[in-house]
């Protein structure tokens, strides 16, 4: 099984500390310690502390019911010798496969002889508004019953689990074709294993955009898997035909308006780029599980003879970088000149400040009206053989300026970019402090620098 990658090991230890928040709902709870090969130690431990005169709530309590192990996150004394059952989640919402992980969890405690009383899934409050001191766990978390879903679950847990049993007992693995089920609800770790001497498909029909259901099914009874290989009377939408003619014939395609769409601008010329993190525990105080915390702008301005400059900023404390972040970001953009974005995501982000910082609300919602989404030209006016489908910026940077790259630089992408700056948030040492500072700027400024390449080449076009 390959290693943990660093964007799945940061989810597990944000879990872990949401977790552990979760505890502090029943300060006299007792945890059963222990480690993955520690199961029967931790059963003996729970079945201990079940008993009366134990304490008012276990946390990863562990049971084994017909080979099956389950420790839940917090179970809790109810009236009548009888148990609630609250798995906690580190999301603001249930998820789709939450339901199931606690008909498994149901399944095993009252196999195990566990009456449960309540059964559900604590998430995050969207509505708690943290205060800047300890987190009232009380209201931070909400809790989701889902004891009926849990118990109509019940003869399919059963019957997944012998299906299960059944697989480990075999000799060999099951002959299972490559498919969707390999990446939902997550990720298999045996992909590489799967696909190991499988042939690549330079150009697979999923590289069309907006592709539904239905055509991929189409096509597959065709036997086409290749955008080559779809059929001149195939029918597809203008975009659709579009790539398929880039690909076929190993051209860009620009329509006859993209350099007048791309050279219709007002001076000075910005090109703006926001990083951000979105803790799923509030940091600083007036803001809620979730909310976007920008910390980083990025912006090349193009003046009107032609000469780009680059400005920047990059909040280096601990404090809430929001008031300072704002403060610079106006400054620099005053109050003329077209400012080109790669997606909705500057926007969307400069509406939130607005209503938290009321005496910007006006100057926000001006350079909202002055933003021009640079990948919704590109997806109507432009398409490249390299692009393989993807309008992120990543894909269309080396496609349209293949002397610029993302390649080489330590930070990849934006989750990357808020782990590296929680990371610098939290650390000690100077040395590693500025080096991560400095690899949030060039990955920043890649961006800004990015779509400046991009829009004066594909002006040119």
């Amino acid at each position: 099984m390959p290693a943990v990658g660093e964007a799945q090991q940061a989810i597990f230890d944000m879990g872990h500390v949401v977790g552990e928040v979760a505890r502090t709902r029943h300060p006299d709870g007792v945890l059963v310690e222990g480690g993955p090969f520690d199961q029967d130690a931790m059963a003996a431990k729970t079945a201990e502390l079940i008993g009366r005169g134990g304490p008012p709530a276990i946390f990863e309590a562990t049971f084994e019911h017909e080979r099956v192990v389950s420790r839940a996150d917090l179970l809790v004394r109810a009236p009548g010798g009888r148990w609630d059952l609250h798995e906690v989640k580190g999301s603001a919402h249930v998820k789709d496969p939450n339901p199931d992980d606690l008909a498994i969890q149901y399944w095993v405690l009252t196999g195990a002889g566990i009456k449960i009383n309540q059964a559900g899934i604590l998430t995050l409050n969207r509505d708690y508004v943290y205060q800047g001191d300890d987190y009232d766990a009380q209201a931070l978390f909400k809790f989701n019953d889902l004891k009926a879903d849990a118990r109509a679950k019940q003869s399919e847990v059963t019957e997944k689990v012998e299906e299960l049993q059944a697989v480990l007992r075999m000799k060999m693995a099951p002959d299972i074709d490559i498919g969707e089920h390999c990446s939902a609800p997550y990720d298999c770790p045996f992909w590489e294993h799967c696909t190991e001497g499988m042939e690549t498909l330079d150009n697979p029909i999923t590289d069309l955009p907006n592709l539904s259901q239905k055509k991929k099914i189409l096509l597959a009874d065709l036997g086409v898997d290749v955008i080559e290989g779809i059929p001149c009377d195939f029918k597809l939408t203008e975009q659709q035909a579009h790539v398929v003619d880039c690909v076929v014939n190993n051209r860009a395609w620009a329509s006859g308006e993209l350099g007048r769409v791309l050279t219709r601008v007002e001076y000075p010329v910005h090109h703006l780029d926001f990083e951000a993190i979105n803790p799923a525990l509030p940091l600083y105080a007036g803001t809620h599980p979730f909310d976007a915390v920008p910390f980083q702008w990025s912006d090349h301005v193009e003046s009107k003879n032609g000469g780009v400059e680059h400005r920047e900023f990059l909040h280096e404390g601990s404090d809430d970088p929001r008031p300072a972040f704002v403060e610079s970001l106006l400054e620099n953009l005053g109050s003329k000149g077209t400012i080109f974005i790669w997606g909705s995501y500057e926007i969307m982000r400069m509406n939130e400040l607005a209503t938290e910082f009321p005496k910007q609300t006006k100057a926000l919602a001006a350079a909202t009206k002055r933003c021009v989404d640079m990948c919704q030209l590109v997806r109507k006016h432009y398409y490249h053989p390299g692009f393989h489908g993807s309008f992120s910026i990543k894909s269309v940077l080396p496609a349209v300026v293949p002397k610029m790259s993302y390649k080489g630089l330590d930070i990849q992408d934006g989750e990357a970019a808020g782990r590296a700056f929680m990371q610098a948030r939290a650390g000690t040492d100077p040395r590693e402090h500025r080096r991560i500072l400095q690899a949030l700027r060039q990955y920043c400024g890649m961006d800004t620098a990015g779509v400046v390449a991009i829009r004066q080449k594909l002006a040119r076009s």
